[in-house]
């Protein structure tokens, strides 16, 4: 089974008042979540819009979770979950360190997200932003996957595959080594009706590894952290399986 993140961004503002013609700062105790503000990358023209139990609408151009994508190296990294496997635990590299082991939920949640929280299946946690923005996505592992032979080729040429797999089986597959696999490619090998995968391994950066949660979300929240009067922004997430 699949795992999926669910995940909210939430703001605390400041505000002024004035007491004896001296302005104050005060930080306002509350936090409030993010509306719908996030490019909803799954919305197609054709879809119409619904509403859940609670009101939230889904299926618009707009969304309020900040990154929806089921990429389990993200979630290794927010909270180690699915840390260096894939489905039904597969060997998908040497994984990433956590920005932070889970959390829970804080204590002082805003109103919408404790009524959100009722449906929570596992590992809630939260982050700051500067956590986020503090975090070493520099970093570099290992990832590793299966491989066919066009894909071994790819591998060859650039360093990395375009697409891999963290298992294949089946009685038509043929597990080879990579000297195995270059022998079929030369011509040295032949297996038949058998179709050979083999099991490869590249370098990546966490930046890489994250993906559009580096070079789309992350933007995205320190735009709305620049907003006037906000002084501090949280993700607020857990996971289903």
């Amino acid at each position: 089974m699949g795992t999926d993140i669910h995940m909210w961004a939430e703001i605390r503002k400041s505000y002024r008042h004035v007491t004896n013609d001296e302005q104050r700062g005060r930080w306002e105790a509350e936090w409030h979540t993010v509306g719908r503000v996030f490019e909803n990358e799954y919305f197609r023209a054709d879809m119409v819009p619904t509403l859940d139990e609670d009101g939230e609408e889904w299926g618009g151009r707009f969304t309020a979770h900040p990154y929806q994508r089921r990429n389990y190296d993200v979630f290794a990294m927010l909270a180690g979950v699915r840390n260096g496997m894939g489905f039904a635990g597969c060997d998908t590299g040497d994984g990433f360190v956590p920005i932070a082991e889970p959390r829970g939920f804080p204590a002082d949640l805003s109103v919408y997200m404790r009524r959100a929280a009722e449906r929570v299946e596992h590992t809630p946690s939260w982050l700051n932003l500067s956590e986020l923005e503090s975090y070493d996505w520099t970093q570099r592992t290992r990832r590793r996957g299966w491989v066919e032979l066009a894909e071994f080729l790819v591998f060859q040429a650039a360093g990395k595959p375009h697409e891999w797999s963290g298992g294949v089986s089946g009685g038509m597959v043929a597990h080879v080594s990579n000297a195995e696999m270059g022998q079929v490619a030369d011509g040295m090998i032949d297996l038949g009706e058998k179709r050979p995968y083999t099991q490869v391994e590249w370098g990546v950066t966490y930046a890489e590894a994250a993906g559009s949660f580096y070079t789309e979300t992350l933007p995205k929240l320190r735009e709305i952290r620049a907003m006037d009067r906000v002084i501090d922004l949280r993700i607020v997430f857990w996971f289903d399986s």
